[in-house]
């Protein structure tokens, strides 16, 4: 899931525990993608589903 160049960007500050961060930050250079496209992804997923309940 990419954002397309011209979107209108804002930044999101999250503070998470140490070990969250390096799990991420593994798994998301595993898959080959930037913490910050996965985090996309994942709140995405987050608002989706809200919209379901």
């Amino acid at each position: 899931m990419k954002t397309k160049p011209k979107d209108k960007m804002k930044m999101l500050v999250a503070r998470v525990p140490e070990e969250v961060h390096k799990a991420i930050k593994v798994r998301s250079a595993e898959e080959g993608k930037s913490i910050a496209v996965v985090v996309e992804g994942l709140i995405r997923e987050y608002i989706q589903k809200g919209d379901r309940t």
